[in-house]
Formats: structure tokens, sequence, C-alpha cells
């Protein structure tokens, strides 16, 4: 038979979806990565636990660029395109074409993927700097950005054929198994992927801004802003924040606490005389200013911050009162 006549068999296209790294993996190293900058943290700041502790809400910095450094310089073409916990995982960062990616896009990746996991650190820092809180235009705004950040990096990666997040999609950067021979050709988003994504996010922030403006609009947490200032003001305690909280039970409330939260110097907290009389003074400031009648309970939560280098270590007490027994001031 002559071989001219024999039809060529058909190779099968490569499904790049099964080269790229999905998101369980990349989830796994980067959590472990945490591990290691908290560990490089303690080392590095232990000569410095008491000064990270006078930091108070601006504590979490130190180590933040301890973690961006890392990244920076482990993930970059400094060194091997890949952090410690990737280079367990046989993985790397490359750009769409294949190159070792900057310092800088490695911090901006940095960045985007680590932003929403900070959120309320940054958000304080924000409010007690320049006064711009999460109720605020400015603030309102930056919680839309991290919220768009968070959901597009998780979806994103989850249906996009190469696996890529938001902040690949940004910056043109894409997770491959390390030292691979030849990256398949990183193609543009599908539609099915694209739709995806779009709709995802249409309607996780339509839900999401919809419970926001629902819950300013709600009766039963009207009035949480003015008395979080007039408590403030009428305690000499600025750092102080009050929030509504409530139990249901057959859809019935069983108990609607105001909540006043207030941080503490590590010595303060362990100093039970002073956390007393704090707690008897603030109990009638709460029931004097409240002007909510579903409020039946007054909880005082004091919590303090102690670091070992630039790792911190939380506690937390608190007390309750109903506000029909608090004795008025």
């Amino acid at each position: 038979m002559d071989s001219e006549n024999i039809p060529a068999k058909k190779k099968k296209p490569v499904k790049t979806d099964k080269f790229f790294p999905g998101c369980f993996k990349k989830s796994t190293a980067f959590f472990l990565d945490q591990i290691v900058i908290a560990l490089l943290g303690m080392g590095l700041f232990y000569p410095f636990s008491g000064f990270m502790s006078s930091l108070s809400v601006h504590a979490w910095l130190p180590g933040y660029l301890i973690g961006a450094l890392y990244y920076m310089v482990m993930e970059s073409s400094l060194f091997r395109s890949a952090s410690l916990a990737k280079m367990a995982f046989s993985m790397e960062v490359r750009t769409a074409g294949g190159e070792k990616i900057s310092p800088f896009v490695s911090l901006a990746r940095y960045i985007c993927i680590t932003l929403p996991f900070y959120n309320n650190a940054v958000s304080r820092s924000i409010a007690t700097t320049i006064g711009v809180t999460n109720t605020s235009v400015g603030g309102t705004a930056f919680l839309v950005v991290v919220g768009l950040l968070f959901v597009g990096n998780t979806l994103f990666m989850v249906l996009h054929p190469q696996k890529r997040g938001l902040h690949d999609l940004l910056f043109n950067t894409v997770v491959v198994p390390a030292r691979a021979e030849q990256v398949p050709q990183i193609l543009s988003l599908t539609k099915k992927s694209t739709l995806g994504g779009i709709v995802g996010l249409l309607i996780l922030g339509l839900v999401f801004g919809n419970m926001y403006l629902q819950q300013g609009k709600n009766p039963e947490f009207a009035g949480i802003e003015i008395l979080n200032t007039k408590l403030q003001k009428l305690s000499g305690l600025e750092n102080l924040t009050v929030s509504y909280r409530k139990f249901v039970v057959h859809d019935k409330i069983t108990v609607f606490s105001a909540d006043v939260h207030v941080p503490l110097s590590f010595e303060q907290f362990g100093d039970s005389s002073y956390t007393e009389s704090l707690a008897k003074k603030l109990f009638p400031m709460v029931k004097k200013l409240n002007t909510n009648p579903k409020v039946d309970t007054v909880t005082i939560v004091f919590h303090t911050q102690k670091f070992i280098g630039a790792f911190p270590i939380s506690k937390y007490t608190s007390s309750s009162q109903e506000i029909a027994k608090i004795e008025s001031e």
C-alpha cells in the first residue's frame, strides 16, 4: 500500500487549562508564604516589639512591608520568579510572553492580592491619619475597590482557562509550572469566562451594595454614627467604636446590644481595676446617649495587642449589662 495514501493521525489538541496550576494549589502556596512572612517578621522585629505595640492602629505596616519586599525579590527577575511556597509546589510567575516579571510588577501583584485581607487594618489607618472613614465617599470607594479585587481575584482564577486571577489580567502575568520548556500561548478571556466574571461581579456588587444601603436605611440601625461620635466626645476616648449586634431566635430578637469596642495598651488591659472603672464609666454614658428603643443590652469590649516582632497577639474581654439595670449618671 502506498504510504502517501495513508491518512495522517490527527494530533489531539493540548488542553492548556490542565497545564496551569489551579486555584487550590496557588491558594495553599499563598497561605504557606504568609507563615514564612510571619516568621520573618517575628525574627526581624523581635528587638523592636515594644515599638511595634506603640504604633497602635499602624502596627500592621512593618509586617506588610516585609511581605512586599519578600514578594518583590522572590517572585521577580531579581531571584527565581517564585516564592518559597511556589518553589515547593514547582510553580513560577511569568509574563504572558514567558519572561520573568519585574520587581515593580511583583509588588503590584502583591498589593492587589493582599489588600482585601488587610482591609480593616488599612481602613483604620486611613481613618486615623486623614479622617476618611468607611461611611464617607472616599471610604466607600476604597471598600468597593477592595471588594472587586477580592471577588475578581477569586472568580477569574476559577473561570479563566489559564487560571489567571484579576491581578494577573491587570499586569499581564501568569503562574506556570517551574522550568516549563514551553509555556502554551496565553489566550485572551473566552466569552464564557468573560461573561461569567462580569455577571458574577455584577450580582455580588448588587447584593452587597443593596445590603449596605438597606442597613443604612434600617431603623433598627439608625443613629449608630451619632451615638459613636457623641460617646467619643463624652468619654474622651477618640479611638472607641460602637456597633449594634442582635441575636434572633425563630424570627424573634432575643438580644439587641450596643457594643462599645475600646482598644487599650497591653498594660491598661492587664490592670483589672482600670478596666472595671472604665466600664462603670461607659455603661451609664451609653444609656444616656442611646436613642434606639430596640437596644436592651450594653456590652463593653476591651481589646489589646502585644507584638512578638511583627506578629500580633490579640486579647479580648467583655462585660454586658441590661440597659434597664444600668444606673444613670
